[in-house]
């Protein structure tokens, strides 16, 4: 998969402020579920803890907010929205998820978000100049170096030592500063949609996909720079369906091919990106 592919990403951003009505009861649930008070969700959810009881109570609250509590609570925003909900309203909203990109201006916070998903984004909003375009670029070649990726083997995981981690993160702590004094910023966040998961073949050593794999839930992150008059946080919109990009071509490296009845992979599937 290119690094130029994995820039252009169509992500479309929200501006409207749409409210619509918490499933109370599946909120606590999830939340008790996860072993979670109502402080440490309005914590992780970037919210106050009244915010939270609202959405324990079935308050009405915007999707920004519901967004940020299915993001900690670790589920499709869909799934934490009243039943009484319009039909074409959540016809919509299960169609896509909110995700809610906050500043982010400490370079651990930014890989560890690139680290810990399944597969991610990273687009660029600002203006590139001379001036910003090593700094910009420093960062953006890590993270594309570190990104995660659905079809890689897990002998071929890319990792870092504790303290090649680190000095990678004060590195790019450095930039984003720098990055800021010149009006841009990054903002991540992350969001969950149901995907079909690339398995190995065990025989062959192959990554494959097949109609009859089933879906399970993943995390991803999405990664815009955007100027820093953006504010503290922006909002884009993402499928609830993620389908991987189609497999690259792949090296048996001695192996046989798969049988043919019996594994099938991506990269013969009609997928789409």
């Amino acid at each position: 998969m290119t690094c130029c592919c994995r820039l252009n990403v169509g992500y479309s951003r929200v501006m409207e402020k749409q409210m619509t009505v918490s499933n109370g009861e599946r909120v606590r649930e999830l939340r008790e579920s996860a072993g979670m008070t109502q402080e440490k969700l309005a914590i992780m959810s970037k919210v106050d803890r009244r915010t939270v009881q609202r959405a324990e109570q079935g308050t009405r609250l915007q999707m920004e907010t519901l967004s940020s509590l299915a993001a900690a609570l670790n589920v499709p925003v869909s799934q934490i929205i009243s039943v009484e909900t319009q039909t074409e309203e959540l016809d919509e909203l299960t169609a896509k998820s909110l995700v809610v990109l906050n500043r982010v201006q400490s370079g651990i916070a930014l890989l560890n978000v690139v680290r810990d998903s399944f597969d991610g984004k990273i687009a660029c909003e600002a203006e590139p100049t001379p001036e910003n375009i090593e700094a910009l670029t420093s960062v953006i070649s890590k993270l594309e170096e570190l990104m995660p990726d659905p079809w890689r083997r897990a002998q071929d995981n890319i990792t870092l030592t504790l303290s090649d981690r680190l000095r990678a993160a004060v590195k790019i702590g450095e930039q984003i500063k720098v990055l800021q004094d010149m009006g841009v910023a990054f903002y991540a966040g992350t969001y969950t949609a149901s995907s079909q998961i690339p398995r190995q073949d065990y025989d062959t050593g192959e990554m494959y996909i097949t109609n009859r794999s089933r879906y399970e839930l993943v995390t991803n992150f999405v990664v815009i720079v955007a100027p820093l008059s953006s504010g503290d946080r922006i909002t884009v919109k993402a499928n609830n369906i993620y389908v991987p990009p189609t497999a690259p071509a792949f090296e048996s490296g001695g192996f046989e091919s798969p049988a043919e009845e019996t594994t099938s992979s991506a990269a013969d599937e009609e997928v789409t990106f």
